[in-house]
């Protein structure tokens, strides 16, 4: 049964973090990392995300009556460099719709991935876990609010900056249940551009952090898990011909996970989460999501 948790855990913690802000993209969600005894491993997953209601900078909720949504097919792979060292990469494309129609498929918001096993299991302990810190570079390859004028929700894939961050993930496995968490740090580069009457701005991103806690409990070859992130942006402020001091965003997403594992290296994952649950949100699009995942790994 052990063998079957860190695939688990992988599955359970990426599928999650698919779409964190629909409004904005995808934020600096849960790198593509092992953490297992996996010389290798590759995801391939589906989503679908609905906004439900938009709250507010002064808090207050609005109800959503536009049916958006957002379909996305994310890749995912991570591989050894070294026997500490990892790569991973995330690669996904994106649909939106909503009562005035849809766009066609394009490539959201990518990331990259530098880890080292930096708390490794060397021997065993009933409650030190193994941990991996990392790098994460997410690269604003999906066009934002600030690429064009005449953006709007339907051609929105990305939040529109380099954005660089920080952080280390843990697990830890007991004979039925395994716990994980993770915390992360990320900074964003500012841009320039024109605005929709042709005046130069410059769009200057604060600090950010994300953190997840998890719970999973395995009998025969299933696996049933729960997840809570927390994300908190600074203010994006605004600067030129008009200028806007913005407002920080925070939201919590609560989730749900059923894995299946039918050999060694394959299983199926299906996730669900919501962001209008838990926490006290503002200036964030409320979204709740159902994903699909399909995982393979390659033993060392």
């Amino acid at each position: 049964m052990l063998k079957f948790i860190c695939l688990f855990l992988y599955l359970n913690f990426t599928a999650l973090n698919l779409w964190a802000a629909s409004c904005c993209g995808s934020s600096q969600a849960f790198p593509s990392l092992i953490l297992g005894d996996e010389k290798a491993q590759a995801m391939i997953g589906y989503s679908q995300s609905r906004i439900t209601d938009d709250a507010l900078a002064s808090g207050k909720w609005l109800r959503r009556e536009d049916q958006n949504r957002t379909d996305t097919v994310k890749i995912e792979s991570a591989f050894l460099l070294t026997d500490r060292f990892q790569m991973g990469i995330t690669l996904p494309v994106a649909q939106k719709s909503n009562l005035q129609g849809e766009n066609t498929w394009h490539l959201a918001d990518t990331s990259l991935v530098l880890a080292d096993e930096t708390w490794p299991e060397k021997y065993y302990s009933w409650w030190r876990p193994k941990g991996v810190s990392y790098l994460q570079l997410l690269t604003p390859t999906g066009d934002s609010l600030y690429d064009s004028p005449e953006q709007s929700f339907l051609t929105t894939r990305g939040r529109g900056f380099w954005t660089l961050g920080i952080g280390a993930a843990f697990v830890k496995r007991l004979p039925k249940w395994d716990f994980f968490a993770n915390t992360e740090l990320h900074h964003a580069w500012g841009r320039a551009g024109n605005s929709s009457i042709g005046e130069p701005y410059t769009a200057k991103p604060g600090w950010g952090t994300s953190q997840n806690i998890g719970v999973g409990l395995s009998f025969d070859n299933w696996r049933l898990g729960g997840t809570i992130g927390l994300v908190y942006e600074e203010p994006i402020i605004i600067s030129g011909s008009v200028r806007s001091d913005g407002t920080l965003q925070r939201f919590t997403t609560a989730g749900a996970t059923l894995s299946y594992m039918w050999s060694d290296s394959e299983g199926l994952t299906l996730s669900w989460s919501d962001q209008t649950l838990l926490g006290a949100p503002v200036n964030s699009s409320l979204s709740e999501s159902i994903a699909l995942s399909y995982s393979h790994r390659w033993l060392r």
